[in-house]
Parts: structure tokens; C-alpha cells; sequence
């Protein structure tokens, strides 16, 4: 009986020292995640210090852009080392200039061959994508086509392989480039690939089109594994199926071309989306024949909230600041089957003149975004009909019906964009 005190005596110190040693390291644990950098608007650290080289921080600095935002801050870093990565973060919070800047110190200027590829999926986001490059560049729109070439399916170069071009920039629309590559021989894809440095990849999601994760199963099949390459489409009938991708089946041959495109120590792989989800996490590794780690996912994780910036809370959660220069209007619609007399985009097309040509906004230009499914050309006619003046966008951007060479050249397009810009800001 004697001998229990000190035992439980010592299970008690034991049982404290146990506890004090969990707290220490609980402490330590904490003290350390605090020490790390974290990803700040607070940080504000100049593109210079982030390692961008001096002539580009010198363009950014003339397009009024002095301070990087926080997906720039994560991602130069590491994309100017020559890393692969996928840019995760909101519409609008600087992903163009987070892969351009890495991707154009990559280039050879006095190399007339194609050295870095960037595939959007529509033409428009393709030229907006070229004019801030050329921006950065300090290159104007005449001397665009010694430097730049655009496959958007009119222009200068029309019905061109990627073995005929020699300008060290390539944008292009994944339908675009895969008929680029489907004009080059073996030989040909071999020198392509040689020359070839960086291959962006902008709204990844959207070139990919992974099925939702609702899809039928042989959609995903077919997402996950995809076969076909531009040899094996030639090969068959020559023609794109429902399922078949032309990015995807870029990416393919590419892969193909080179077995497996992280063999190359200079090359880089950069992709950007405001959505990525577990479908295309792994259909992109697969198509590239990369393993999931190498192609992390480069994120803005925790942001402090200041005027005009978006701001990410965790990852299942944003908030987003609007700038005061921004309105918002509320606009009843009348329900269509109760009012048959008035079709529903009517009603909303004469709103939306109504506030236009009010006397606040009156000679102001607005952009009025249709619905997926909505013909464009229907609602410029009935806008047109109704007295407004109206003009699609692709229109206004070069893209009319029937334009001659001229008028889809690089330089016009690029121009046109830029024309367009000024007059919206």
C-alpha cells in the first residue's frame, strides 16, 4: 500500500509531461506555418523582385499594371524557373500576364521558328491573348506578323502548317492548330518539336471539355483515354467525331511525337482555368503522358480583401469585391407563357436600351452577354430593329462575314482589339 502513491505520482508527471510535450509541439507547429510565406495582397511584391526580367516588367508597367496580384505572386516564381503548372484562380485576377511573362523569357527573338504555342478555345480570346503579348512586347500592330502569327481560320495565315510559319509566337484555336498539324510530315512534327519551348494552354477546361462529373460513363471513358491523334485521324475518314476534341487530340500528338513531352528538360507545360476539376486533374496528365505530380495546381490560397480584386476565402469558398465603377440593375422579366404577345429577349433587349439610352449612360457602350444556346445574330437584328444601335462582337473584333485578307490579317486584328479596348475603357 505504500508504493501506490508514488505510482500514481509518477503516471500523473508522466500523463503532464505527455501534455506539455504535445502542447510544445502543437506551438511549434504553429509558430513554423506562420513563419512561411504566405500568399498576400498585403505582400505586394514588385514583378521585378518576383524575377520577371527588366524589358517585360518595363511593359507591364506600361500597361498601367505596377503590382502583381496573388495568383502572379504564386505563380512567377515558380514559372519563371522553367516549372510545369496549372493556374487556378477567378476570371479577371491576372492569369494572362501570369503565363506570358514565364513563357516569353523562354523565347528566342532572333529564332524564326515557332517557340511558343498558346491555344485558347475561340478566336476572339486568341487575339486578346496575341494583343497583350505584342503589348508586353512593345510591339505595335504593323510589325505584328514579323513576330506573331494567328490560326484563327482567316488572315494571313490561312491554310498554313506549323512548318511553314517563322515567327516565334503562335496562337491559335485547338480546331486551327490541329489542321496546322495535320499538314506537317513525320519529319516535319520532329523539327516542330525540337524548336517548340512552351505550350500554354489557356481556359484548359473549355479546350478540354472533360465531362461533368453527372456525365455517362463512356463519356468519361472516352475524356480519360483519349486515343485518337492526328495520324490515326487521317488515317479513318479525315473528320472530327462528336467525342473527338481537337485540343485533346493536339496534346496527343504532341505527347506521341515526343513519347513523353517532360523528357525534354526545356520544355514547359503551363495551363490556366477558372475551373479545374478531378476530371480534367487527370485527363490532362494522361493526354500530356505526365504523372498528376508533375503538373501541380498553382493557387492564391489565402488573399486579404482589398477594392476591385477578388479575393479566395478557402477552396470551397470566394468572395468577391466589386469596384464602385460598377452598377447593377435588377430587370423583372415578364414570364413568356403568360405573355405570348411579348417574347421574352424583347422584353430584355428593350430594358436593357431603355437604360442605355438613358441620360446617365446616354453615348456609352455596353456589353450585353447572351445566354449559351442564343443566336447573336437574332438579338443584334432585333436590337437594330428596335432603334439601338447594336454590332456583334466578333464583328467589331474583325471577324465579318466575308472579310478579305486584309481585314483578318494579324495586324488589323490585333489593331481592332486594341481600338476596341481603348473604347470600352
Amino acid at each position: 500500500a505504500s508504493s501506490n502513491p508514488p505510482r500514481m505520482f509518477s503516471s500523473r508527471l508522466l500523463t503532464l509531461l505527455w501534455s506539455l510535450s504535445l502542447v510544445q509541439v502543437t506551438l511549434q507547429f504553429r509558430a513554423n506555418a506562420w513563419q512561411r510565406p504566405r500568399t498576400s495582397v498585403k505582400l505586394r511584391a514588385s514583378f521585378a523582385e518576383l524575377g520577371v526580367p527588366e524589358d517585360l516588367a518595363d511593359g507591364v508597367e506600361s500597361m498601367g499594371i505596377w503590382k502583381p496580384s496573388p495568383i502572379q505572386q504564386v505563380a512567377l516564381p515558380h514559372l519563371l524557373v522553367g516549372r510545369h503548372g496549372l493556374l487556378h484562380a477567378e476570371t479577371g485576377s491576372g492569369k494572362t500576364l501570369a503565363f506570358l511573362l514565364p513563357a516569353l523569357t523562354k523565347v528566342d527573338f532572333f529564332r524564326a521558328a515557332p517557340q511558343l504555342l498558346v491555344l485558347a478555345p475561340t478566336r476572339e480570346l486568341v487575339v486578346q491573348i496575341a494583343a497583350e503579348a505584342l503589348r508586353l512586347l512593345g510591339i505595335d500592330a504593323e510589325d505584328a506578323p514579323a513576330t506573331a502569327a494567328l490560326l484563327v481560320g482567316r488572315g494571313d495565315f490561312v491554310d498554313a502548317s506549323f512548318a511553314e510559319l517563322e515567327t516565334p509566337l503562335v496562337f491559335a484555336t485547338g480546331t486551327e492548330a490541329l489542321r496546322a498539324l495535320e499538314r506537317m510530315s513525320q519529319a516535319q512534327l520532329k523539327v516542330f518539336l525540337d524548336d517548340l519551348k512552351v505550350l500554354v494552354l489557356d481556359e484548359v477546361d473549355r479546350l478540354l471539355k472533360p465531362p461533368s462529373k453527372h456525365a455517362p460513363l463512356s463519356q468519361k471513358g472516352m475524356m480519360s483515354g483519349v486515343k485518337t491523334t492526328v495520324q490515326e485521324l487521317s488515317g479513318r475518314d479525315g473528320k472530327l467525331h462528336r467525342h473527338d476534341e481537337p485540343a485533346a487530340i493536339v496534346l496527343k500528338t504532341l505527347s506521341n511525337g515526343r513519347i513523353a513531352l517532360k523528357a525534354k528538360g526545356d520544355f514547359q507545360i503551363i495551363g490556366a482555368s477558372a475551373t479545374i476539376g478531378r476530371t480534367l486533374r487527370r485527363a490532362l496528365p494522361a493526354l500530356l503522358q505526365m504523372d498528376m505530380d508533375d503538373l501541380p495546381i498553382l493557387r492564391a490560397e489565402e488573399e486579404t480583401p482589398d477594392k476591385g480584386q477578388s479575393v479566395r476565402r478557402s477552396r470551397s469558398s470566394r468572395l468577391v469585391v466589386m469596384p464602385d465603377s460598377l452598377e447593377h440593375f435588377l430587370l423583372v422579366m415578364d414570364d413568356g407563357r403568360k405573355q405570348r404577345e411579348k417574347p421574352k429577349l424583347d422584353d430584355l433587349l428593350e430594358k436593357v436600351r431603355d437604360i442605355t439610352e438613358s441620360e446617365r449612360f446616354k453615348g456609352e457602350r455596353c456589353l450585353l452577354m447572351l445566354p449559351p444556346g442564343a443566336s447573336v445574330k437574332n438579338a443584334v437584328r432585333r436590337l437594330r430593329k428596335s432603334g439601338a444601335y447594336a454590332v456583334a462582337l466578333h464583328e467589331e473584333m474583325g471577324f465579318r462575314s466575308g472579310a478579305d485578307g486584309a481585314e483578318a490579317s494579324i495586324g488589323a486584328l490585333v489593331g481592332s482589339y486594341d481600338d476596341l479596348k481603348v473604347t470600352a475603357s
